[in-house]
């Protein structure tokens, strides 16, 4: 329960301390937060919002490296350039993955349409 509290309280922190609620910065925020902040920018700008359209991965990628240090948790930011396909989960490339399962505590689930 404290990881979710943690990540729903911290994540819109920022690294250099200018977000909210508390304005904490670096590794005062909690490490699943800081990770949250990457996947919630990153999602934010690839899907179309009523208010916006999509932007594609690459730009939204160099928005995030241009945000490491400040916004970001630098060594994140480095860790999601070497390895960003973890960025492109099927749903992400194609639309909906119906087909996508995931295991939860040693079960398999089959996500949406199950």
């Amino acid at each position: 329960m404290q990881l979710a509290a943690d990540i729903a309280l911290y994540h819109h922190e920022r690294y250099d301390g200018q977000g909210y609620p508390r304005g904490i910065s670096g590794k005062e925020i909690p490490l699943p937060a800081r990770m949250m902040a990457i996947l919630d920018v990153y999602d934010a700008m690839t899907h179309k919002r009523i208010y916006k359209e999509a932007i594609c991965h690459e730009d939204s990628m160099a928005y995030i490296i241009r945000e490491r240090g400040r916004h970001f948790d630098p060594h994140l930011v480095d860790l999601v350039k070497k390895e960003e396909s973890i960025l492109l989960l099927p749903e992400y490339e194609d639309g909906p993955a119906e087909d996508f399962k995931f295991t939860w505590e040693g079960q398999s689930h089959k996500k949406r349409g199950s």
